[in-house]
């Protein structure tokens, strides 16, 4: 029996590192040497995705499943998912924009992960496609074994890279002129990782997740206490900071996501091997409790940013993933209302949750969810409802980052009567890149927007104007300048005065003519700024330099003419025609 058990694993050893090498080789010829014959950029990712998600998860079949079978399910799954990014591909004229996009890239990688378990289980006799404990076990047997492959992997690499250092000592160039070989690389680390993964299934009953998952499992108190001190922290500071970006979702769904990771990890496999000490199941019931209004908060908080904006790829891929948050969050919320055996539930929905993610994904690179299509059609839409001008237009990605889409609604604004959307058209006609184009627009925007500025910003002392020509100078700073010009005269002082006044004064005698200092109101504080020269705001005795000063009050007195103009307490150091000194 221990003679037949060695050959058997003397031979996945074989053939895990025959497969290893026959990856690392094809994946060099497709990736490296094929775009260097072909032009063909969708035939390189047909071929890369299908032989890439093949080969991966071959590597990790092979063992908990007998070969023929892996084979079968892992060209199942590859070209399934080969054949849906090559579909998503032709939103696109060429394969690399699509790749440039990412979304599809992601939706493709999880369409390959995430069947693998119920792979493994459904083509085990005594196990069942749908059999939790079974799907949890492979999961994370299969993350710890890639892990530890890698790692195993650079190690070879390392005593490689080591011995022909060692071996030039004496000049033996060997292993250089081998690995310099065209191909050999790819080939070795294939080898590498293909046997690490045989030792690591021979070894499983060692190499073990347990480790890992016990050490998740003391987190999870820490999850639940910043996510209590969220939610009660929130509505008494404020909303708007939670509502106005992507980043304040995506914040939030990744400590969701986490949350129900640990939970899952917290509850393991079954009943049997879930954590038992009370801290750590009271800590997950509650946190599942929590999950629904973390994942409400995120779809919030993308669809405010959607209805201010309108749809995007990234916005939609956002509201997707918010989605699935959602869904996670009220399927463990409810399973912990149901009462008892609620750890059991949640496991049960962790599996119709994960064929969920897969069919998001499938879904995410079939017409259905045309990222691309969508946003063009609701950006067109928005223009035409008049509820953004040709301004609010991006003109640049719809023609240049969002396919096929994007060029028809272009063409299609192309037919509309509008001076200022013909205007646009042209400035991105007649631009080479997006920078040139951004730059157009600012040029072409900056006279309304000075003027517009001229008629807002209130100039002290009364009776005096902006100089002629002041923006004029440095072009991004004065744009720098317009936009938050223009952005805090929206804001109001505790007078009720716009946020905005600009003094002007001969601020620096040893310059000709007079100089513009600007107080704006940010973030309940004041900021100084000036065209030339380093502006400061600070206190009379306090001689280190500051651009804030926290009293919103100070406009106030400026429009008021409660100030004064003096000289700066400052000696100088002269020596010899030059200066020297100390600035405040």
């Amino acid at each position: 029996m221990a003679h037949s058990q060695d050959a058997g694993d003397v031979s996945r050893r074989v053939t895990l590192a025959l497969v290893g090498a026959a990856a690392g080789v094809t994946l060099y010829v497709l990736l490296v040497e094929l775009p260097d014959r072909s032009d063909n950029t969708r035939l390189v990712l047909t071929l890369a995705s299908l032989v890439g998600g093949f080969f991966a998860l071959l590597l990790a079949a092979i063992g908990p499943v007998e070969l023929g079978r892996a084979v079968i399910a892992s060209g199942a799954v590859a070209a399934l998912s080969s054949g849906l990014v090559t579909w998503a591909s032709f939103r696109f004229a060429d394969a690399e924009d699509f790749l440039s996009a990412g979304h599809g890239l992601a939706a493709y990688s999880l369409l390959v992960a995430l069947p693998l378990p119920f792979l493994i289980a459904a083509a085990r006799p005594d196990e069942g496609w749908r059999d939790f404990p079974a799907l949890f076990t492979y999961a994370w047997e299969t993350v710890v074994r890639y892990l530890v492959a890698w790692a195993f992997t650079g190690v070879v690499w390392g005593v490689i890279l080591l011995s022909d250092q060692v071996l030039g000592l004496v000049g033996i160039d060997l292993i250089e002129r081998l690995i310099d070989i065209d191909g050999v690389p790819w080939g070795v680390t294939g080898v590498a990782l293909g046997l690490s993964m045989a030792v690591s299934f021979e070894l499983r009953g060692l190499i073990r997740p347990d480790l890992v998952l016990r050490l998740m499992r003391l987190l999870l108190p820490v999850v639940l206490a910043v996510s209590v001190v969220f939610l009660i922290a929130a509505p008494i500071n404020g909303l708007s900071r939670l509502f106005g970006g992507i980043s304040a979702a995506a914040t939030l769904m990744a400590m969701a996501i986490a949350a129900a990771t640990l939970i899952t990890v917290t509850l393991d496999r079954d009943d049997t091997r879930a954590a038992r000490a009370a801290v750590l199941v009271w800590s997950a019931r509650l946190t599942a409790l929590i999950l629904p209004v973390l994942g409400a908060m995120a779809a919030w908080a993308v669809m405010v940013r959607v209805n201010q904006y309108g749809w995007t790829p990234p916005r939609l891929a956002a509201a997707t993933a918010a989605a699935v948050t959602l869904a996670y969050g009220l399927a463990y919320g409810v399973s912990v209302l149901r009462g008892k055996g609620w750890q059991g539930h949640i496991r049960q929905a962790n599996v119709w949750l994960a064929l969920m993610l897969i069919a998001t994904a499938a879904l995410w690179l079939s017409p259905l969810l045309n990222a691309e299509r969508i946003s063009a059609n609701a950006q067109l839409a928005r223009y035409q409802a008049g509820e953004i001008d040709a301004a609010g237009l991006d003109l640049w990605t719809l023609g240049h980052d969002w396919g096929r889409a994007g060029a028809r609604a272009l063409d299609r604004l192309r037919d509309e009567s509008d001076p200022d959307l013909a205007r646009h058209l042209a400035l991105f006609d007649a631009a080479g890149s997006r920078h040139e184009y951004l730059r157009s627009l600012e040029g072409e925007a900056m006279p309304r927007q000075i003027e517009g500025l001229r008629n807002l910003l209130a100039v002290r002392p009364e009776g005096a104007v902006l100089p002629e020509g002041l923006f004029d100078g440095d072009r991004n700073m004065t744009h720098y300048l317009l936009e938050i010009l223009t952005e805090r005269c929206g804001e109001t002082t505790p007078g009720g005065a716009p946020g905005c006044v600009a003094v002007v004064a001969d601020f620096m005698p040893l310059s000709p003519g007079d100089e513009v200092l600007y107080f704006t109101l940010f973030n309940g504080a004041v900021e100084a700024t000036a065209h030339a020269g380093t502006a400061f705001l600070r206190s009379e005795d306090d001689f280190t330099s500051y651009v804030f000063a926290s009293d919103p009050g100070l406009i106030d007195r400026i429009l008021a003419g409660d100030y004064r103009l003096a000289p700066v307490p400052l000696n100088m150091l002269v020596i010899d025609g030059h200066v020297a000194g100390v600035s405040p």
